[in-house]
């Protein structure tokens, strides 16, 4: 149904068991950037997830626009 579908940051666990679980089957040339939830509860308890959530969407974007993909 996303022909041109080329990223997906699956956010969670339960996001990312859901999206593998299709991937394999129908989208195994799309990029996956798996990152945390972006819930309060997991930025009390991990400081470095939203550096780290943004980073990941930093990287989705580079993908978008054609730049090279660099530890993913």
């Amino acid at each position: 149904m996303l022909p041109a579908l080329e990223v997906v940051v699956p956010m969670g666990r339960k996001a990312q068991a859901g999206w593998a679980a299709y991937q394999e089957t129908y989208a195994p040339k799309v990029h996956t950037l798996p990152t945390w939830h972006p819930s309060p509860r997991v930025f009390a308890s991990r400081p470095a997830a939203r550096q780290e959530i943004l980073d990941v969407l930093r990287t989705a974007e580079r993908i978008l626009s054609g730049g090279a993909v660099s530890g993913a």
